[in-house]
């Protein structure tokens, strides 16, 4: 998916704003392009390389976090 140029400084303004700002905006996204994002059916099939920091179904992941380490 390729954001058009007010997509990404709408995007780009909202990393400036902070989290929520950012969540508020891809929800945006994935109202309007649906199929760009996985779902939990999609996710659950997927591969991680990095364990995802928080609970999000997948098949799996190659390599672990650390105790309190920020990726």
């Amino acid at each position: 998916m390729s954001l058009s140029h007010a997509e990404k400084i709408v995007l780009l303004n909202a990393s400036l704003a902070g989290v929520d700002a950012i969540d508020a905006q891809i929800e945006i996204l994935c109202a309007a392009y649906p199929r760009a994002f996985h779902m939990p059916d999609s996710l659950a099939t997927r591969r991680f390389f990095d364990e995802p920091k928080r609970a999000l179904p997948c098949r799996g992941f190659v390599r672990a976090c650390e105790t309190g380490q920020e990726i």
